[in-house]
């Protein structure tokens, strides 16, 4: 075993750096969760169709799930991938050992997985006023 020191300096630079990560993950979040309620918006009178034929809510509210989360899990992994070898790169480039902070990288996934259920819980009472019959009257 070696002992290391870590420079405060350092410690400071990355702590800012998963902070404005995690704030770019919340912005991301935000922008899924406009452009998920106005496709909502836009479908609302063929949601309010499928629920007058009898269509359960739960289908329509996995769909919601299923269109959220799966694009998000499509982009973490090579996000994760990319970050780690331009990670590895650069610390070969500066002569230091090659080393992945985990702990950072398996926050910051959580922190992009937990998007998909987020954005989709907040959607869901968007889409239940929708699918009621009521939406499908028009003026």
């Amino acid at each position: 075993m070696v002992a290391t020191r870590e420079s405060a300096r350092y410690a400071s630079i990355r702590t800012g750096l998963f902070v404005g990560a995690a704030l770019v993950s919340a912005l991301i979040g935000a922008g899924l969760l406009v452009s998920r309620l106005e496709r909502l918006q836009d479908r609302g009178r063929l949601l309010a169709f499928l629920g007058a034929l009898g269509t359960s809510r739960r289908t329509p509210g996995l769909s919601l799930l299923w269109q959220t989360a799966l694009p998000v899990a499509v982009g973490l992994l090579p996000a994760a991938a990319t970050g780690l070898a331009l990670g590895a790169v650069l610390q070969r480039m500066s002569g230091g050992p090659v080393r992945a902070d985990w702990s950072a990288l398996c926050a910051l996934d959580g922190i992009g997985a937990s998007l998909g259920p987020l954005v989709s819980a907040l959607g869901v009472p968007a889409l239940l006023r929708l699918v009621r019959a009521e939406g499908m009257r028009t003026e």
